[in-house]
């Protein structure tokens, strides 16, 4: 934790709580292949926050914001991709951004 400075963002029980739930998530795997390939990716991912090959941001958006966090919704809970414009034409920033000049 300390190599990434990620006691500004998240405490260390909150980091080791995420991470046992990727252990969780897993743990109905019988399959001996997925079991070593599980395994072999763990060992990877490792290895690179070890040897500082990820960098900080990419550390943060997969445990502390995770990846639901990253996607925008609109009013509704309505998923969108960035580019695609709402029903409506444009968004309320858009909107409140056009009124204001």
């Amino acid at each position: 934790m300390f190599r990434y400075n990620l006691d500004e963002v998240i405490t260390r029980q909150e980091l080791r709580s995420r991470i046992a739930d990727e252990f969780r998530r897993h743990q109905d795997v019988e399959n001996p292949k997925v079991i070593d390939l599980l395994v072999f990716k763990g060992r990877e991912e490792l290895v690179n926050y070890l040897s500082q090959s990820k960098q900080r941001h990419h550390v943060i958006s997969q445990w502390v914001v995770g990846p639901q966090g990253q996607v925008p919704t609109i009013p509704g809970g309505a998923h969108h991709k960035p580019g695609i414009v709402p029903k409506g034409g444009e968004s309320q920033f858009l909107r409140s951004f056009y009124e204001s000049n």
